[in-house]
């Protein structure tokens, strides 16, 4: 008999095929779903917004594309607002750990949990510290449950003291749950 894949699988996977659609690199796929019926509500990836035209010049030098690219994650969020599917209560699976923007977007969305299987963080957020300590702890601190069981958080900022919702939320993956981002964010 075959072994159906969990969800966590199923969705991932689906976002990283909605990521192959950008034009953009690194290639980045978000899907929202209702967690608890496993319903699909959204997908988006990053590329310009609706009736831009997606030039390669545009996606020259990252000061150029960050002008022009809406992220995944933002994508998929204004992507259910206009068919007017409700996010409250959904959960985000993205093949990048979101941004400091997009981390305030999940949030003021009402999606409450973000899974991803990045490997690192986005270094040129300009709105971080290059060790995703803004995006964590705006997430955290809003309750957002994070599931990203192949970052290594303990190694980003090893000098932050542990948040309690962050080691609930992770202790299962790091063993021990003490590596908080939460005091790098510039705030």
């Amino acid at each position: 008999m075959t072994q159906l894949p969990k969800w966590d699988d199923y969705f991932y996977e689906i976002a990283e095929v909605v990521a192959k659609k950008s034009k953009d690199k690194p290639k980045v796929g978000a899907v929202i779903v209702r967690e608890e019926d496993h319903i699909l509500l959204s997908t988006g990836y990053n590329g310009p917004p609706r009736k831009v035209l997606d030039l390669e010049r545009r996606l020259a030098g990252k000061k150029t594309k960050l002008s022009w690219i809406c992220h995944a994650e933002m994508n998929a969020i204004f992507n259910a607002v206009r068919s007017g599917a409700a996010l409250l209560g959904g959960k985000i699976y993205v093949t990048k750990f979101p941004c400091v923007m997009c981390a305030g977007a999940i949030i003021q969305a009402g999606l409450v949990g973000v899974y991803t299987e990045d490997i690192w963080f986005w270094e040129g957020d300009p709105l971080d510290d290059g060790a995703g300590s803004c995006s964590v702890r705006t997430l955290t601190e809003a309750g957002v449950q994070i599931h990203a069981p192949k970052l290594d958080f303990k190694n980003a900022r090893p000098d932050l003291e542990p948040s309690s919702q962050w080691a609930r939320s992770n202790a299962n993956e790091s063993g021990n749950g003490k590596h908080d981002l939460s005091g790098g964010c510039r705030a």
